[in-house]
């Protein structure tokens, strides 16, 4: 008989790592002024294949993308989960490597 349960243990293991990970590069590329923003931030795992992570703050989206000023003019972004979402599998390969 085969047990998947160690493969499915590591992979779940490596999940949770890969996505700690990409937390603490998403939060170092967070804009700090006040500190408001980066306190915000929260990871959840609803189900076992899901990760969420979020800024809470009212105004996080605004500045993490894109916008258009009341005035008309455009204002980038800051886009902090850019990088770490490129390393996203690259991370994870690496988690489960050391598992497997």
């Amino acid at each position: 008989m085969l047990n998947f349960q160690p493969i499915i243990d590591a992979a779940l293991e490596a999940f949770i790592a890969t996505n700690e990970e990409l937390g603490e590069i998403f939060q170092a590329g967070v804009p700090v002024r006040t500190g408001t923003l980066k306190d915000s931030y929260n990871v959840e795992y609803p189900d076992l294949a899901t990760a969420v992570q979020e800024w809470t703050a009212d105004y996080a989206l605004y500045v993490h993308e894109d916008i258009t000023m009341h005035d008309g003019k455009p204002r980038e972004g800051k886009h902090w989960t850019v990088e770490g979402l490129s390393q996203a599998q690259d991370i994870y390969n690496a988690q489960i490597s050391k598992l497997l």
